[in-house]
């Protein structure tokens, strides 16, 4: 078989087989499951604009796929453009041929000439030595931190588990907060709650580089997700007016039942006011335990921790820059993991 294929732009693919490519190589099932709604939503209705990027195919088959979402990021020096690397696909028999690097050099090439400013990414530990092969820089092991609610019930529940293959199945908001957590669905329209998130961003101080809260941002990103039914926390002060609201989602491993604790925004952007509003989603969700991954110098960072978040030993996300240009700088070092002002919200689903 020959190895000579030709080249087209991602837009120009079938949607089926490339969904039919991709669901053989990545994971399909749970909040990635690879639906036409979800490819949609990721690389079409991102709103800081559609995903670029190339296929390969050999006699009109389509054999590779390399899509690189858009991507955007704010610091004090000014605004960067960015790509990110994701769902990268090869067909079982012709892995091992080069496709891989041939697709991603060349979506390297178009982003420069672009003028895009870096590409990024969270790569697993078996792709992560491909990418560095290719120029990309292994910023991290992003660690994630971890909080028990009850070390009592934690313990119960993997036992449980563990000895009796009695699982957890996935619950609803109301079943796990007494309805003190709902479906952010349900606050779509609420002006009150993007009013908070602006404010909360405004008073914040940045830590580097961080993805813009826009109410549009938060909109794709938590409500029109198709394959997760996000939940948010909303406290309130005495006069009714939101104070602070909490972004999460449940998850179900080895048969505990967790949340992931995505975003927390607050009227205050002052370390306690930030750990108060977490005391209370602890307190008020019935879960095992909560996850979550926040800059090391951010306020939630700080908060989470004076609420008992600790380090998890055996859980990290790599994250990966790849610089576009020789010679080129940055005003705040990409390299240093404490440059990029990120959440949870941003490493998983994609």
């Amino acid at each position: 078989m020959s190895d000579e294929v030709s080249m087209k732009n991602l837009e120009d693919v079938d949607l089926v087989a490339l969904l039919k490519l991709v669901s053989q190589s990545l994971s399909n099932e749970g909040v990635t499951q690879k639906t036409v709604d979800f490819w949609r939503w990721k690389h079409f209705d991102n709103p800081f604009g559609q995903s670029v990027g190339l296929a390969a195919c050999k006699s009109n088959e389509l054999v590779a796929v390399r899509p690189l979402m858009r991507w955007h990021f704010l610091c004090d020096s000014g605004s960067y453009s960015a790509l990110r690397a994701v769902d990268t696909a090869t067909a079982p028999e012709w892995r091992g041929r080069g496709l891989f690097r041939k697709l991603t050099d060349k979506c390297v090439q178009n982003a420069h000439k672009d003028g895009v400013s870096f590409i990024f990414n969270s790569p697993n530990s078996s792709s992560l030595p491909g990418y560095v092969k290719m120029g990309w820089r292994h910023v991290a092991q992003l660690k994630v931190f971890l909080c028990v609610s009850s070390p009592a019930r934690f313990v119960f529940s993997f036992m449980k588990y563990k000895f009796f293959k009695r699982n957890r199945v996935a619950e609803k908001w109301c079943r796990v907060s007494g309805g003190k957590v709902q479906s952010l669905s349900l606050f779509r329209d609420s002006r009150d709650l993007l009013k908070l998130a602006s404010s909360f961003e405004e008073k914040r101080r940045a830590q580097g580089y961080r993805t813009p809260r826009t109410p549009e941002y938060l909109y794709w990103r938590y409500v029109d997700q198709p394959n997760a039914d996000y939940g948010v926390h909303v406290s309130r002060d005495a006069n009714g007016s939101i104070s602070a609201i909490s972004i999460l989602r449940l998850e179900v491993r080895s048969g505990l039942l967790g949340a992931v604790l995505l975003e927390v925004f607050s009227q205050k952007s002052d370390v306690e006011s930030v750990a108060v509003e977490i005391r209370r989603v602890k307190r008020e969700l019935k879960v095992d335990y909560f996850v979550s991954y926040f800059s090391p110098l951010s306020v939630e960072a700080s908060a989470s921790k004076k609420c008992g978040f600790f380090r998890f030993p055996f859980k990290y996300i790599n994250f990966a820059f790849r610089p576009l240009g020789e010679n080129v700088s940055y005003d705040i070092d990409p390299l240093n993991p404490e440059s990029w002002d990120i959440s949870y919200g941003e490493l998983e689903v994609f």
